[in-house]
């Protein structure tokens, strides 16, 4: 599993300098724009996480008030435990949740991941936006014939470099685990975006009407957009071939970072190490990487919509949880909720996407019926 989210996730601040030689002033300058813009980060992402976090208090609340007007016993002393670990500002996962209030603990996780995400990717841009500074200083230090302060400046930008935010410390092999899956996923991104042009160029020299045309035409591009600017992935029929190739290379990226850090992890259990144990497998559940690569609004029968999160290891709502979907190759959208009440122990829902991919519709063994609309955050 991932780790637990955490209601605060700082940005960490370290220190720019690698050595005691004093630096000029134009670098000195540089690192206190840099100290200062992260301070104002770091503010901005604790606001963000709390935001959240009080928004989803208010939704567990409510359910909370609802379970006890309908006496339902069961779900309101969940919800209470529920209250009572956010009390606590308690980091670990939550517990066994009712239907609803578990849809929006999940929605509260994906906020938590995207604020993570935006606040890492704000915090590199700054990073990599000292360095830049800094070499320009470095040069026009070595320019002017000043090589002390030329090399403190140069010791720093070393420093930076190898501290860089988002870099993973700690076990080696589980390092080059993380590092070969971020680059088997950026791969199969890479190949998704050529899998996109493709498509687009075939279906302009294609030989579909001129309306049908432009129509798949529009689709392609704005799955493509979408893609390239969030990482959302295509669900129309022209793309799903290359979506189904997109995910079956993730997730095999993903198997193979988990049986090199499970090696590693059993390599500690043959030595009877229990602290290296622990570790490790907090630093293999922290380094593992699933994002979510589409927002589905789901609803049963004629019941209220709530959005989803599907997320790359096939997991919908909680990337930690139960629920799971499936892709056939021909666009049969499988969700399974794990639930004792039902046959088999879970409600199945076999649904078909439409050609352009922002709809399905379906039902589950109980001929129940649900829909979604695609849904962009």
């Amino acid at each position: 599993m991932l780790r637990p989210l955490l209601f605060l996730c700082f940005v960490s601040t370290s220190p720019v300098t690698a050595a005691d030689d004093p630096l000029p002033a134009a670098a000195t300058e540089a690192r206190s724009r840099y100290e200062k813009a992260l301070a104002a980060l770091q503010k901005n992402q604790t606001e963000e996480v709390e935001v959240a976090a009080m928004g989803y208090l208010q939704r567990v609340n409510e359910l909370l008030e609802s379970a006890k007007k309908d006496k339902q016993r069961d779900e309101a002393a969940l919800l209470e435990k529920e209250i009572e670990r956010l009390g606590k500002k308690d980091s670990s996962k939550a517990g066994r949740l009712p239907a609803a209030a578990s849809a929006a603990y999940g929605s509260y996780s994906a906020k938590l991941i995207a604020i993570q995400k935006e606040t890492l990717n704000k915090h590199k841009a700054i990073h990599a936006g000292l360095i830049r500074e800094l070499a320009d200083v470095q040069r026009n230090e070595a320019q002017a014939g000043h090589k002390e302060a030329a090399a403190a400046i140069q010791a720093s930008i070393k420093k930076l470099e190898k501290d860089r935010p988002g870099a993973v410390r700690g076990n080696p092999a589980i390092n080059l685990a993380q590092r070969t899956l971020l680059q088997s996923m950026k791969d199969a991104d890479a190949r998704l975006v050529q899998h996109f042009d493709q498509a687009i160029n075939r279906t302009r020299n294609g030989k579909l009407p001129g309306k049908p045309k432009a129509e798949l035409l529009d689709v392609l591009k704005e799955e493509k957009k979408r893609f390239e600017s969030s990482g959302m992935v295509p669900w129309s029929e022209a793309m799903r071939p290359d979506l189904l190739t997109y995910l079956q290379a993730v997730r095999a990226a993903q198997k193979s970072f988990r049986r090199s850090t499970d090696a590693e992890i059993d390599r500690a259990i043959k030595a009877k190490n229990d602290t290296a144990i622990r570790e490790l497998r907090e630093e293999a559940d922290a380094a593992f990487v699933v994002k979510v690569i589409g927002y589905w609004s789901y609803q049963g029968g004629n019941g209220p919509r709530h959005v989803h999160a599907f997320y790359s290891n096939g997991t919908v709502i909680d990337p930690n949880g139960r629920m799971t979907w499936s892709l056939g190759k021909a666009g049969r959208l499988v969700v399974r909720w794990p639930n004792a009440q039902a046959p088999g122990g879970a409600w199945v829902d076999s649904c078909t996407l439409s050609k352009d991919g922002k709809r399905f519709t379906g039902a589950n063994q109980n001929r129940f019926p649900v829909n979604g609309i695609y849904h962009t955050p």
